[in-house]
């Protein structure tokens, strides 16, 4: 946007001139409706500007812009007021001495917003670089303890064969934790926006939701528990707390504000009931497919 916005008042500095020199009543009027709509693109850009904009040094920046902008539009003012009188000499003196210099101020500022523009993008692609190698070894990691565990949950002797399809059971039992994850997470980021919370606050209890979620899940498989199990469980619950504390970069978590803890602690308790009743619904679900079936001639 920054590049627009210098590029339209470029073509007005050399529209202006026009305006001024040009004795040919067509291409003055062509060049005055030029500025007009050059002028009308940069108002809006600047509003967007003054909207999105929230750091010390883009307001500073576009303060001295916008007095950049009233000094030349001042300028021009009196320009057209002295090429109206048609004195040539008048005109061309100060064009050079005073209205040359401020097109060349104001551009120059347009410039230093237009260096501020390219500094933050690449700023901000250093951060999804940054974010995007943690969510890659948070997925690896992830990925590696939930082979570890079901290695350890299948090395519990079991004699009991397994009823009707394996597939379909496996997807019903891991349907209420996935439908929990996307209600629970997608209302916490809702809240987040609403409350203007910062992104990592968000991310970082999304990341925690996901593991309450996570313990939920892994309590219903485990049910009945033995040594093994409540071994296992601790266990990730002590890993859960040692890379959240130890490995807090590693992750992309960052320390929660106040009011964020509280959404992560009233979402944590509104998960456990709805993964309660979507367990419930998925098996009341299952169950009546099931006698569907059996009573189908």
């Amino acid at each position: 946007m920054a590049n627009e916005w210098q590029t339209a008042i470029e073509s007005n500095g050399a529209l202006g001139l026009v305006l001024l020199m040009s004795e040919d009543p067509d291409i003055r009027t062509y060049a005055q409706q030029r500025m007009e709509k050059n002028s009308a693109r940069v108002d809006i850009l600047q509003d967007k500007f003054n909207r999105e904009l929230t750091s010390e040094q883009g307001i500073k920046l576009l303060k001295t812009i916008g007095e950049k902008r009233q000094v030349y539009a001042d300028t021009l003012v009196k320009a057209l007021q002295i090429s109206e009188q048609g004195d040539r000499g008048a005109l061309n003196n100060f064009i050079r001495s005073q209205q040359l210099p401020i097109i060349n101020d104001y551009i120059a500022s347009l410039q230093a917003l237009v260096e501020y523009e390219k500094t933050s993008i690449d700023k901000a692609g250093e951060v999804i670089d940054d974010h995007g190698t943690a969510a890659i070894l948070t997925l690896i990691i992830t990925g590696c303890m939930a082979l570890l565990l079901g290695g350890v949950l299948a090395l519990e002797p079991n004699k009991e064969r397994i009823k009707g399809k394996f597939i379909k059971k496996v997807l019903l039992k891991a349907l209420p934790a996935g439908l929990t994850d996307v209600f629970v997470v997608g209302a916490l980021v809702i809240c987040g926006d609403v409350f203007s919370l910062p992104s990592a606050d968000i991310a970082t209890a999304a990341t925690l939701l996901l593991a309450v979620v996570g313990f939920m899940i892994l309590i219903k498989i485990s049910e009945p528990f033995n040594k093994m199990k409540y071994a296992i469980l601790f266990g990730n619950i002590a890993g859960l707390l040692f890379c959240g504390i130890m490995l807090n970069h590693l992750f992309a978590m960052s320390q929660l504000s106040a009011i964020c803890m509280l959404l992560l602690i009233v979402f944590g308790f509104a998960a456990e009931s709805l993964f309660r009743y979507l367990t419930l619904l998925v098996e009341k679900a299952d169950e009546w497919v099931e006698k569907k079936s059996r009573t189908r001639p």
